[in-house]
């Protein structure tokens, strides 16, 4: 039988069993702008045959998370591109991920159930071996925070020895902070030392955090507010901050650091927790 194409569909090309490799190969390449093509015989003997000449598959397109800049990368950004970047008081890009304590953290929970003052639950349900091993350490500083907070800075102090606090200053900050605490203000030794270590170790949050308390506690607001300057994007400066600013009846400041903050911490609670204070001084 000789093949021949059916006019009365352009999609159907009917021929005999022989022909039908024949076909396959011709109308891969004379019908590939037809998604779909049919070989069909007219011997009832023969197989039916269908061919899909199928489409090249679409990628998707490749999607890069994004990072915010290091404060060098930012400096070299174009002029254009700097203004839409959020900076914080000193300058620095202040993203939400640079807080150990944020949402996307394993911290979270042992940090919420501390800002919510729930200190005997933060010793209880949570222990520092369950955490990884870059997040012990906070856990641990939260929960000598907690004990102090209940009352227990004595045992603090008896927790973390002179060793100890010489070789991490997170565990240095702790125990000044307990010491603090214990004898309270009037302990111009524990004063000096925060002064001492905030000038060494700046940076560190802990140290920032409580250094900085016991700088305002003693009278020394400006050097604490020097202090918690230095922190790339932790929401408990902010708001130890705006309690330094309120204690200083400078609302305006306040109000201020509540608003910077709010702009890339759109429902965290320490932000909450700060402009709860806020409207409690503006209404009086």
């Amino acid at each position: 039988m000789i093949p021949r194409l059916d006019a009365t569909n352009s999609e159907t090309i009917q021929v005999s069993k022989p022909f039908i490799v024949d076909c396959v190969e011709s109308l891969q390449v004379q019908s590939i702008h037809r998604p779909t093509a049919r070989c069909l015989s007219l011997d009832d003997r023969c197989h039916q045959a269908e061919v899909e000449v199928p489409s090249a598959p679409q990628r998707p397109p490749v999607q890069t998370p994004y990072r915010p800049p290091s404060s060098i990368e930012h400096s070299r950004l174009p002029r254009d591109q700097k203004k839409n970047t959020v900076t914080l008081r000193n300058n620095n890009i202040s993203p939400l991920i640079m807080d150990p304590f944020s949402a996307e953290g394993e911290l979270v929970n042992i940090h919420t159930a501390f800002i919510q003052g729930q200190y005997q639950l933060v010793l209880s349900d949570f222990d520092a071996s369950d955490f990884s091993e870059t997040n012990r350490l906070p856990v641990k500083v939260l929960q000598y925070r907690a004990q102090i907070e209940l009352g227990q800075a004595p045992e603090v102090l008896s927790a973390v020895s002179s060793a100890q606090a010489s070789s991490t200053p997170d565990l240095a900050a702790v125990r000044i902070y307990a010491s603090f605490v214990s004898k309270g203000a009037k302990d111009e030794k524990a004063v000096a030392e925060a002064e001492k270590l905030s000038e060494a170790q700046g940076d560190n949050l802990t140290v920032q955090l409580l250094c900085g308390t016991v700088l305002a506690r003693a009278g020394k607001q400006e050097q604490a507010l020097q202090l918690l300057a230095k922190h790339q994007g932790s929401l408990d400066a902010v708001a130890l901050i705006v309690q330094i600013h309120l204690s200083q009846n400078r609302t305006d400041l306040a109000v201020k650091e509540a608003k910077g903050a709010r702009s890339f911490a759109q429902d965290a609670l320490s932000v909450n927790l700060a402009e709860s204070w806020i409207g409690i001084r503006q209404v009086g």
